[in-house]
């Protein structure tokens, strides 16, 4: 059971015995279905812990009296007494204490007691999760509606304690039926319409759905029926009093108290006063009246509305364990992922010069180093990707996009996958005639990711589907539902648990294994955006994606808007000869320069190269106006940085410091660096590594602007 043993002398072992005994630590424990088993040691044991091996679940210690000594081999030593906190699962093994009195203590796990139903617990804990990240609030609340039922029940005149376990675990899984609705709904801040309350109400079927497993259907029942009005009124059966049962009726009080009081982005609360006075004032109609008086006299108590201090910061110890961990095996796993493409280059590169006598194999060679490059890039990619999504920084920039457009990007990247590996693409898409209203890149980035999978994981022969189940607009509103189907190697029941974990792979031994992060990133990207993702797979037969997303029209202006910046496009498309093209590079690193000049060189371009900020100002102003046709602008440089070097020649008083096109070159890759480069007074901003095609592209356009500029300026 424990998460520690006693390393030696053997003959302490005995002093380390667990057992049972009840104390109001133990039933606050038991109360909020976290198990725990008591130890005792005795005054002058001393010995070392150090951590079962394989131990997954975390664990923490709750001294209930008595002294311990803890000496680690890391840190300075530290005493532990009545009602501290420690963990050892994560020392290294040699961690040294001696008990100076006699210790009872706690050891807290964080599995559930109801050891039996693992599997659906984890999934339904692992959803609870989802919802967080979805709406930023539903785990967060049901944890505050289980705190609410434990007082209101110490306040009943009676009630059946077999049903406390239950009960507790209801009172926090009771809206995890809310992952499968769309978030627009969840987190709408004006009244929904008759249809969004339809939708909103199928949530409690969910919810009792997912939960059928647990408690031989008692739990389900119960958030069944936490919707039911105490007269009859409410949904899905329109149960009334006795009828309703007594668990779902206690989280109704708890629940509509709590919705009543949080303040969230999109909703106002009142205060704890005023959300009495409308739970009393619904008494007999829409509540229970005696859950109503439990809740009532509860709230009164002294400290009520505050966690048990013992709960709280056990919660938080394994909160905080549990976060270190996956820290930990999240940087063990991109370490893992970067080294093999790492190695890849690294002895491909070494090999190549031994084989610089034999084209094929050299250019075997390259073409496997410019495979692991390009995986090693999108990794590096991902993971950024991964990070900004889970500290809530992901932005999504949304601009008018036409459906067309969209199909035409899925066939110009999905066909190529699919012809290389002898796979039929099948597109079964019902007409859609509007343009729609969203974050390109992104949306664009869920399918391909998707897609691109599906070919993947299918082999040579099969073939693989995108189609539209269903759409319909309402309002300002596209609802589809897009089906992506392989008939692949699929998933096992195992992994499908675990699916949108980052770095989680099934191990399928073979070469098409990849990082283990565009589904968790590809989820995530959804949940912004408001929709929902659902998978089905069978190992040997295929996988069903199905994703549902509520997409936004563009208004008349945002059309027009488009419009002409697509004929401004299409206009400066006749520029891409850069032949003559006078260039500006400002870059410190050697190779950088080096790399830049040759590919700009290759297609006829004048190149001059300086190695800081302060001197591409120094050679901007000592050329003749319109020497230069373009400056590409390192951002990191030292002397000067590349966005004091362009705020600096903006400012310089000669007609071409305005109309001169400067695009940044940066290994930053995020919003706000674009943002803070445009702002510094540059076009464009270049991400490292810097693609050929991209450049010729992006200097070709700039420089046709610029002279565009500059006539106008002229005028």
């Amino acid at each position: 059971m424990s998460g520690i043993y006693i390393k030696h002398p053997a003959d302490y072992i005995h002093s380390f015995e667990p057992y049972y005994r009840e104390t109001e630590a133990a039933e606050i424990f038991h109360t909020a279905g976290i198990q725990t088993v008591m130890f005792h040691m005795q005054q002058g044991i001393s010995g070392c812990f150090q951590s079962v091996p394989g131990k997954d679940s975390v664990e923490v210690y709750y001294l209930i009296s008595g002294r311990i000594r803890i000496i680690p081999l890391d840190e300075d030593p530290f005493v532990l007494e009545k009602g501290s906190f420690f963990a050892l699962n994560d020392r290294r093994d040699g961690t040294l204490f001696y008990v100076q009195q006699d210790t009872e203590f706690f050891c807290v796990c964080s599995q559930p007691s109801y050891q039996g139903n693992m599997e659906i617990t984890k999934n339904i804990d692992k959803m609870l999760t989802e919802l967080q990240q979805k709406d930023g609030d539903s785990r967060s609340h049901g944890e505050r509606v289980r705190h609410l039922v434990m007082q209101m029940v110490g306040c009943m005149s009676r009630f059946d304690a077999s049903k406390l376990e239950v009960l507790l675990q209801a009172s926090r899984v009771h809206d995890v039926g809310k992952v499968k609705l769309p978030l627009s709904i969840l987190i709408k801040a004006t009244p929904l319409t008759e249809q969004e309350q339809a939708i909103l109400k199928t949530h409690v079927k969910h919810s009792a759905e997912i939960t059928g497993g647990i408690f031989q259907g008692e739990l389900s029942e119960i958030v069944l029926h936490h919707h039911e009005n105490y007269d009859g009124s409410g949904y899905p059966d329109g149960l009334k009093g006795d009828e309703i049962p007594v668990c779902s009726r206690l989280i109704a009080v708890a629940e509509a108290y709590d919705a009543m009081v949080i303040t969230r982005p999109y909703h106002k609360g009142i205060s704890s006063e005023a959300a009495l006075r409308e739970l009393r004032r619904c008494a007999g109609t829409q509540f229970d009246p005696d859950c109503v008086d439990a809740l009532c006299r509860a709230i009164e108590r002294p400290g009520c509305l505050q966690s048990d201090t013992i709960l709280q910061k056990t919660e938080t110890q394994l909160a905080a364990y549990e976060r270190e961990k996956a820290k930990r095996d999240f940087l063990s796993n991109m370490s893992h992922d970067m080294r093999t493409p790492m190695n890849a280059i690294i002895n491909l590169t070494r090999l190549a010069r031994e084989d610089i006598e034999d084209r094929e194999t050299l250019l075997d060679d390259l073409d496997k180093i410019e495979i692991s490059s390009s995986f090693l890039l999108g990794l590096v990619n991902d993971i950024l990707d991964m990070a900004r999504i889970e500290n809530g920084k992901i932005e999504l920039h949304p601009t008018v996009c036409s459906y067309q457009v969209f199909m035409d990007y899925i066939e110009s990247v999905i066909l190529p996958l699919c012809e290389e590996k002898g796979i039929q693409f099948v597109r079964k898409m019902a007409p859609v005639c509007c343009s729609i209203y969203v974050d390109q890149v992104r949306f664009y980035q869920i399918f391909f990711n998707l897609l691109s999978n599906a070919v993947k994981y299918s082999n040579p022969g099969s073939q693989v589907l995108l189609s539209v189940e269903k759409q319909w607009i309402e309002g300002d509103l596209l609802h589809i539902d897009f089906l992506i189907e392989d008939h692949g190697i699929g998933m096992s029941r195992e992994f499908l648990q675990k699916l949108y974990t980052p770095f989680e792979r099934e191990d399928i031994s073979d070469a098409r294994m990849g990082t283990g992060l565009g589904l968790a990133i590809t989820k995530r990207i959804i949940n912004q955006m408001g929709g929902s993702i659902d998978i089905e797979s069978e190992q040997g037969k295929g996988t069903k994606v199905r994703v549902h997303l509520d997409l936004i029209l563009p208004t008349k202006q945002q059309q027009e808007e488009n419009g002409l910046l697509l004929l401004r496009k299409q206009k400066s498309g006749e520029y891409y000869d850069l032949s003559g093209a006078h260039i500006l590079i400002a870059e410190d690193h050697p190779l950088n320069r080096e790399i830049l000049v040759r590919i700009l060189e290759k297609v006829g371009a004048v190149i001059d190269v300086v190695e800081d900020g302060e001197e591409a100002v120094a050679r901007f102003t000592e050329s003749k106006p319109f020497t230069y046709d373009a400056i590409l602008m390192d951002v990191r440089m030292p002397k000067m940085d590349g966005l004091a070097a362009t705020r600096a020649i903006r400012a310089l008083n000669r007609p071409d410091a305005q109309c001169i096109f400067i695009a940044a070159m940066t290994a930053e890759a995020f919003e706000e660096n674009r943002k803070e480069t445009i702002s510094a007074g540059m076009n464009e901003h270049l991400s490292k590594p810097i693609i050929p095609s991209d450049l010729y592209r992006t200097l070709a356009v700039g420089i046709s602007g610029s002279v565009v500029r500059r006539g106008s300026n002229n005028q």
